[in-house]
């Protein structure tokens, strides 16, 4: 599928903040996702800060984001308490966590918080599509993340 990066270089606080969105290959590909995260990560590698975001796809048992960044949510949360369920169970799949907010680690940034939004039905859908089991009632098949990080 057609994948790509997307990326923005802003100051803040005097320093220059690489912003970057995603989205990974999905289904059965993680060596190509391991390939497109390396490509992302090297393009945001001449910063000093860095976040990246977006949906990765990432299975339970993929372990690939690398030690010098932050995976915001586990960084934050208990995940055996709140695992951080961005794609909530249906038709025959289980909840799961594909999206992230990754922060490289630096002198100069940490993650303060992590929230997730939109995994409230819409409030204007009539009753007939809140009915339909296989309807989408949020404002997208995944639920939103923001994060906070304090950049100093």
């Amino acid at each position: 599928m057609g994948r790509s990066l997307l990326f923005a270089v802003t100051s803040i606080n005097g320093k220059q903040v690489a912003v970057g969105t995603t989205h990974l290959e999905s289904l059965n590909s993680s060596q190509r996702r391991a390939e497109q995260l390396k490509f992302a990560l090297s393009n945001l590698a001449p910063f000093d800060e860095a976040i990246l975001m977006g949906d990765f796809n990432l299975e339970s048992s993929e372990n690939i984001i690398p030690d010098s960044y932050y995976d915001l949510w586990p960084s934050l949360h208990d995940i055996s308490k709140a695992p951080g369920y961005t794609m909530p169970a249906q038709q025959g799949f289980a909840a799961w966590r594909p999206d992230r907010i990754i922060l490289k680690k630096s002198q100069g940034s940490q993650p303060k918080s992590i929230k997730i939004i939109g995994n409230d039905p819409i409030s204007s859908y009539s009753e007939e599509i809140l009915r339909n089991d296989w309807l989408v009632k949020t404002p997208s098949d995944h639920y939103c993340l923001v994060g906070e990080i304090a950049l100093s």
